[in-house]
């Protein structure tokens, strides 16, 4: 069996360097927690640690009010950003850190700035 390549206190962030496409990925995140947000006030996002970082999957998770619990928003592919058709509440698979809607917000922001200049 191939070691895992991800930390299992992995962020998008963490992955943003091996991330195929950034952009791209970041921004179909975003839009499912824009989503997750509107419907239930938070949202936050943890992603898969199984493959090496290109385009891992990832769950997005919201928490009721006076409740530290997390509820299942639903989980995405990374590549295509389609919904599981089945999605558990803990695997084993997903990253024990998670991002909220504001960090992955910034974040998308820093990736837009970073576009096209030389670092």
């Amino acid at each position: 069996m191939a070691e895992k390549e991800i930390p299992e206190n992995a962020t998008i962030e963490d992955v943003l360097p091996t991330l195929k496409s950034p952009e791209g990925y970041v921004r179909g995140v975003f839009g499912h927690l824009h989503e997750c947000k509107a419907k239930h006030g938070n949202a936050f996002v943890r992603i898969g640690t199984s493959g090496r970082g290109l385009i891992p999957y990832y769950r997005v998770v919201f928490k009721h009010e006076g409740d530290e619990n997390e509820t299942v928003f639903n989980a995405f592919y990374g590549d295509n950003h389609n919904s599981f058709k089945t999605v558990e509440a803990s695997n084993g698979t997903w990253s024990s850190a998670a991002m909220s809607y504001e960090e992955v917000q910034n974040l998308l922001g820093k990736i837009r700035g970073w576009k096209g200049t030389k670092r």
